[in-house]
């Protein structure tokens, strides 16, 4: 399957838009497009997920995306590179949701390597 590329394009806009809004929604629609990426599309979407988590300041979209990684992320079409800037955030500055999500996916890689500071 696949969403099409101008669909992924439209994505990653709402994706790294600059109102939380639209970075909410984008991660949203992510899950619920998850088993409609191929496997080009969803590596590229966990990748700009990860970088945007990981510097997101509203909690709330945060969760949102963190959510969204989990729900794509495959360990056996992925790398732990991809994923690399969700497993470097500070841990606690997370809500336990959020940590739910990133120790889920470092589970899934064999172990997480989230910040303990």
């Amino acid at each position: 399957m696949s969403i099409g590329r101008s669909e992924l394009a439209g994505l990653i806009g709402k994706i790294i838009s600059a109102l939380p809004e639209e970075r909410e929604e984008g991660a949203e629609n992510v899950c619920d497009w998850s088993q409609s990426f191929d496997l080009l599309e969803a590596r590229i979407v966990v990748r700009i997920l990860s970088v945007v988590a990981h510097s997101e300041k509203n909690a709330t979209v945060r969760e949102a995306q963190l959510n969204a990684v989990a729900e794509i992320f495959s360990p056996r079409s992925m790398s732990r590179d991809d994923v690399a800037p969700v497993l470097e955030i500070p841990l606690p500055n997370l809500d336990p949701s959020e940590i739910s999500y990133i120790q889920g996916i470092g589970d899934s890689l064999g172990g997480i390597e989230g910040s303990p500071s």
